[in-house]
């Protein structure tokens, strides 16, 4: 299931970028899709592991967006 589910919420990460043009506003749509789908996850997971759904919430999409931005910052440098 956790291959499954990876390839899934990587499909929704790059959508955007089949349906919105110029690739600037695609990117803009992929930061806020992936924030919401961020937010879902991490509230779900809490909720199935007994925690605070909000707390749940704030780690997953904290550690997302930070792993998001570290991995820009790493393009953005050796490209």
């Amino acid at each position: 299931y956790i291959s499954m589910f990876s390839i899934i919420g990587g499909l929704i990460t790059v959508v955007p970028y089949f349906v919105v043009q110029p690739s600037t506003v695609a990117l803009k749509w992929a930061a806020i899709i992936t924030t919401l789908a961020l937010v879902l996850f991490g509230s779900i997971k809490a909720k199935l592991t007994g925690r605070n759904m909000v707390w749940g919430a704030v780690y997953v999409t904290g550690r997302g967006l930070l792993l998001a931005g570290s991995s820009y910052l790493v393009a953005t440098i050796f490209a």
